[in-house]
C-alpha cells in the first residue's frame, strides 16, 4: 500500500556560494575525445543546438530485499518557458558569433538547409521547442522518471540522436519513440543521415548541448523486524528519509560540443547505465560540474507535518514528516515526499547564460586549437 504525505517544502539555501565569475576565472574544465580527425575537415556547420532545463527530479530509494521505498520529488518553480526560450535564442547567437570571430570557416545554415539531406535530418515533423524528456536522476530505482524541457533556437529544431547514441539516462520510451517515428516514415537513422550530409558537403557537423540542473533529490530506507510477544506476531519498522538541495549548475559529460567528421565512425564505447550521449565521432565535453550555488532561489522556507494511517495486513501505520524526515511502520510501504524550490527568474536566467557563455568560449577555443 502507499501513503502520501501531501507535504510540500519550499527549499531555500541561506548564504551565497561562489558566483559563476569566480568559477570561470580558471575556465571550465573541458576534455576532448577523438577530435584529431577534425584537422582533415576544418570547415564546419552548426546543425544542432539545445539547452536542457531540468525542472522535476525524482529519487526512488529502497533497501535490499525490501518492498518498501522512499520517493523524493523535487520541483523547480518560478521560471517561465518563454524566459527559457529567449535565453536559448541568445545563447545560440552567442555561439555563432564566437565561431565566426574565431576564424573557424563556417558554412551558413541557409546553405545547408537547401540540401535534401538536411530536410531528411529534421524529419517530416521537426520537434517543437520545447520538448519534454524523461530521464533518471542520480541512478534512481524503478520506473519513476525525472523531467526536463529541451529548448532549441528559433529556426533550428533539435533532432534527437539515434537510440544507440543517446545518453542512457534518458527514458527508453523517449529514445525509442524518436527512432521508431523515423523508421515508420521510411527515414534513415539520424546518425546515418548526419554521416551522409557530412560526406556530401566535405564538412564537419557540430551539435551543441547543455544540461542545466537546479538541485539534487535524495532519500534512504531502512527496515527493522522484531517479534512482538504481546501480540504474538512479527512486526516490521520501516524508516525513510528524504531530502532536497537547491543548486544551479551545468552538468558534466552530457554538456558537450559533438563533432561529426566525414568518414569517421563513432568510436566504440562500452555503454552502461551512466553512459553519456555519443552522437558524434568526437567531442568536447564539460569534464567537471560547473556550479553557481543556490543564489537563484527565493528564500521562502516552508514546512508542514502530516500524519496518515495505513490499513493493511500489518499494524496500523503512522507517517510523521518533519523537515523531510519520515518514520513509518508497516509492510510494503511507499513514502512520497515533495519539495519545491522557487527561483528568482532573472537571477536564474542571468546565471544560466553566464555559465553557458563561459563554456561556449572554451568550446570554441578548443575547436580552434584542434584545427592546427
Amino acid at each position: 500500500m502507499t501513503t502520501r504525505s501531501g507535504m510540500r517544502i519550499a527549499v531555500a539555501v541561506a548564504g551565497v556560494l561562489a558566483c559563476v565569475a569566480a568559477q570561470a576565472a580558471d575556465g571550465p574544465e573541458i576534455k576532448a575525445e577523438d577530435v584529431d580527425s577534425f584537422r582533415k575537415y576544418p570547415k564546419v556547420a552548426l546543425v544542432g543546438y539545445a539547452v536542457e532545463y531540468q525542472n522535476f527530479l525524482v529519487k526512488a530509494s529502497s533497501s535490499w530485499g525490501s518492498s518498501s521505498s522512499s520517493i523524493t520529488e523535487f520541483t523547480l518553480a518560478g521560471v517561465s518557458p518563454a524566459a527559457m526560450q529567449a535565453a536559448t535564442d541568445r545563447l545560440y547567437a552567442d555561439l555563432m558569433a564566437r565561431l565566426e570571430a574565431s576564424g573557424v570557416e563556417m558554412v551558413k545554415l541557409d546553405e545547408i538547409r537547401q540540401d535534401p539531406l538536411c530536410a531528411n535530418l529534421k524529419g517530416e515533423k521537426p520537434e517543437p521547442s520545447p520538448i519534454e524528456v524523461g530521464f533518471t536522476h542520480d541512478k534512481s530505482k524503478g520506473f519513476k522518471n525525472s523531467k526536463a524541457l529541451v529548448f532549441s533556437p528559433a529556426g533550428l529544431p533539435w533532432h534527437r540522436p539515434s537510440t544507440n547514441e543517446e545518453s542512457t539516462r534518458f527514458s527508453a520510451a523517449d529514445k525509442m519513440g524518436a527512432t521508431l517515428s523515423r523508421a515508420f516514415s521510411g527515414q534513415k537513422e539520424v546518425r546515418e543521415v548526419e554521416d551522409e550530409l557530412a560526406k556530401a558537403r566535405g564538412i564537419t557537423l557540430l551539435k551543441a548541448y547543455y544540461v542545466v540542473g537546479f538541485g539534487k533529490a535524495g532519500g534512504s530506507v531502512s527496515e527493522l523486524t522484531r517479534f512482538n510477544f504481546l501480540n504474538n506476531r512479527s512486526e516490521k519498522t520501516v524508516s525513510a528519509s528524504a531530502n532536497a538541495a537547491a543548486e544551479l549548475y551545468l552538468d558534466k559529460t552530457d554538456t558537450r560540443l559533438a563533432l561529426r567528421v566525414p568518414g569517421e565512425t563513432s568510436s566504440f564505447r562500452l555503454r552502461n547505465n551512466s553512459s553519456p550521449s555519443a552522437d558524434g565521432s568526437g567531442f568536447f565535453r564539460l569534464d567537471k560540474k560547473l556550479s553557481a550555488g543556490a543564489d537563484f532561489a527565493v528564500e521562502a522556507p516552508q514546512s508542514s507535518n502530516s500524519t496518515e494511517t495505513q490499513v493493511g495486513n500489518a499494524v496500523s501505520v503512522t507517517l510523521a514528516v518533519i523537515g523531510g524526515l519520515a518514520g513509518m511502520r508497516g509492510v510494503g510501504t511507499t513514502s512520497t515526499q515533495e519539495f519545491t524550490v522557487t527561483a528568482d527568474e532573472k537571477r536564474y536566467i542571468d546565471t544560466v547564460e553566464a555559465m553557458v557563455r563561459s563554456v561556449q568560449g572554451e568550446f570554441v577555443d578548443r575547436l580552434k586549437a584542434a584545427r592546427q
